[in-house]
């Protein structure tokens, strides 16, 4: 596993890691402790999913909806 971590300021950083085999982050992590205390199952901020061609996927779920 190789991870990578950026601090981001008031003591908030982002920290990425990557399993074998993938060759992208396969998972993020947001600390950022001034904000207020994140309620386990409601605390997201963002979801990111893995297409193999962003734009391709955008017209087709545009299509879609």
């Amino acid at each position: 596993m190789k991870t990578l971590r950026i601090e981001t300021g008031d003591s908030a950083s982002l920290t990425l890691l990557r399993f074998p085999p993938e060759e992208v982050a396969t998972l993020e992590l947001v600390h950022r402790p001034a904000e207020n205390p994140v309620e386990i199952g409601t605390g997201f901020s963002h979801r990111v999913v893995q297409v193999d061609d962003a734009g391709a996927t955008f017209e087709a779920l545009s299509r879609a909806a």
